[in-house]
């Protein structure tokens, strides 16, 4: 008897534990405070006040407000660890899919914002669509909120619950881990009922065309 076993349904989340370390988390966080005081005075920033009350964005890498080193090994981290993460999910052997041949799928383009979420504040339901994968630093978000990951099977209730895929899952961030998802999937950011600022970074990855 020969067998053959499919994947078509896979949703991983790479969980990659201390990509940081403390000290490095709280230089980083104090970067980004630092340009956060600065952008807000010249309206360099974006206050989400109708979409995330509370949540501030922005790009201080964009403005080198990151310094060199620090910025270098964002990017050297955020790079490694998308590759690992295509690494790890488990190769299709029958997908029909549109021709992907147009694509540099040695490199990756990388899009990252930093979020300083305030105390009382919370990130609606959202996704990333058009990109491959995204994700999440922390710098300083222990006891700020839970990160959810909502699977669109059960959210719109297409799966039966003895489903082995069936439900949602939840992180507590930890200072220095790194998240890393499929673009396409819903997560939520719970309440910050914390006394401390949640500071995080987060990212996009594509490829580009040739």
């Amino acid at each position: 008897m020969t067998t053959n076993f499919n994947i078509i349904e896979q949703t991983g989340i790479l969980q990659v534990k201390s990509a940081f370390t403390k000290e490095e988390c709280t230089e980083i966080a104090q970067q980004i405070l630092e340009y956060k005081a600065e952008s807000t005075k010249n309206n360099d920033s974006v206050m989400l006040l109708n979409v995330n009350r509370g949540c501030w964005m922005g790009r201080p890498q964009e403005h080198n407000k990151l310094s060199p080193d620090m910025a270098n090994l964002l990017i050297t981290k955020i790079l490694a660890a998308c590759d690992q993460y295509l690494s790890y999910l488990p190769k299709p052997t029958n997908m029909n899919n549109l021709n992907t041949d147009y694509l540099d799928k040695t490199q990756w383009h990388v899009r990252a914002w930093c979020n300083v979420n305030e105390p009382g504040s919370s990130n609606f339901m959202h996704s990333h669509p058009g990109k491959v994968v995204s994700g999440v630093i922390y710098f300083q978000a222990e006891g700020t909120g839970i990160l959810e990951f909502v699977p669109h099977n059960y959210l719109n209730k297409l799966s039966n619950p003895a489903w082995l895929y069936h439900g949602t899952s939840t992180y507590e961030p930890a200072d220095g881990d790194m998240l890393i998802f499929p673009s396409y999937l819903l997560h939520v950011i719970h309440r910050n009922d914390s006394d401390k600022q949640r500071i995080n970074m987060s990212f996009d990855a594509i490829y580009l065309d040739k």
